[in-house]
């Protein structure tokens, strides 16, 4: 699992909205042994998502044992 920012996409009057909270922080993920877990964030424009979300994906994966 993942999360991707996307505030700084422009809607379809040219306008961006403000980051908002991490999306996960609401909530605690714990694994199979009870061990709490974190999952990434990603800033879609900051953190180059259209050259990059393939590899956020991959490493998501990864994480999970696939």
């Amino acid at each position: 699992m993942l999360g991707i920012y996307i505030h700084n996409l422009k809607d379809s009057s040219s306008k961006t909205d403000t980051k908002g909270a991490n999306p996960f922080s609401n909530w605690t993920f714990k694994d199979a042994q009870g061990n709490v877990v974190t999952y990434p964030t990603y800033d879609w424009v900051n953190d180059d998502g259209y050259n990059k979300m393939g590899n956020w994906i991959e490493a998501a994966a990864k994480k999970a044992g696939r």
